[in-house]
């Protein structure tokens, strides 16, 4: 069987191993500023730091802790997150939002306000969402006025939602970097004469290729594909039997099991939510998690 298959590039273990850190550096700049371009903004020079599975710890007790797929520094300072959201899930737009708010409020005493870090949240949708109604692949946001001509007053945070469904139905342009990377991860990563041909157009997709096909040979990732799978059947066949018994406890271990796993907290919690648990429980619940499980094991 053909693992690619079952572990597409767009896959979180995968895409987080690819980008785990500074030495895919080259890809992720390609990748960014391919979509910075693309909306005629300038590109970044370099990246210097890279991280993925990237905790945003809270600044209390009962601050609400947030994971970041990828994050990334650009050697302006400039700070970009990009998420993986193969499935449709609620509140994102919300999410990215408080991303955002917590990316640029880390200013420390003596720091001045105008030394904030610009900021672009990146999504790409893969297709377990609905083509854009407007035929558009790439939508980007910013904070402006409202009345022509529009001027910006926060030109400093960005978003920028790319869909990979819309993508598909869109005439491919040889001469925008964009769309290699859009129609590699679209699904032609398998075609190999496509691959051949997007690694000569940009080192970039050449080293992100590289990456995702070691990927797949490598032991630990597959451990943690496999850790992940277990996690998830375990995790809903626990809720329905916490369900059918209405044990909190039942809950409880298997949202400890799902975390250990790696399962993102955000999966965790629209499954909760399907069983029926309430956003407050979920919180309680997984705040004492987090103090008495150890962390899921970085890859």
């Amino acid at each position: 069987m053909d693992t690619r298959l079952d572990l597409p590039p767009t896959h979180d273990v995968i895409f987080s191993y690819i980008f785990r850190d500074i030495s895919s550096s080259e890809a992720m700049l390609s990748l960014v500023n391919a979509i910075r371009i693309d909306k005629k903004k300038e590109p970044f020079e370099s990246i210097v730091e890279l991280k993925s599975q990237y905790s945003q710890m809270g600044k209390s007790a009962d601050h609400k802790y947030g994971t970041l797929d990828v994050r990334v520094k650009a050697k302006d300072g400039s700070l970009i997150n990009i998420e993986m959201q193969v499935n449709p899930e609620p509140g994102m737009d919300q999410r990215m939002t408080y991303y955002a708010a917590n990316m640029i409020s880390e200013l420390k005493v003596g720091e001045e306000y105008h030394s904030l870090p610009k900021t672009d949240m990146i999504i790409i949708e893969g297709h377990g969402h609905k083509p854009n109604p407007d035929g558009r692949y790439h939508h980007s946001y910013s904070m402006r006025d409202d009345e022509p001509p529009h001027d910006p007053i926060a030109a400093w945070v960005g978003l920028h939602k790319l869909s990979l469904p819309t993508f598909a139905d869109i005439e491919f342009d040889p001469e925008n970097k964009l769309h290699w990377w859009m129609a590699y991860l679209g699904g032609r990563y398998s075609d190999e004469k496509f691959v051949e041909e997007a690694c000569k157009v940009d080192m970039g997709i050449m080293q992100f290729a590289e990456r995702y096909n070691l990927s797949l040979n490598d032991p630990e990732v597959m451990d943690s594909y496999r850790f992940y799978k277990t996690g998830q059947l375990n995790y809903n066949s626990g809720m329905g039997e916490a369900r059918r018994e209405g044990r909190q406890e039942g809950r409880y271990g298997m949202l400890t099991s799902a975390y250990k796993a790696g399962i993102s907290e955000r999966k965790m919690r629209t499954i909760a939510k399907e069983d029926g648990m309430s956003a407050e429980e979920f919180d309680a619940m997984f705040k004492e998690i987090r103090k008495t499980v150890k962390p899921p094991r970085s890859m």
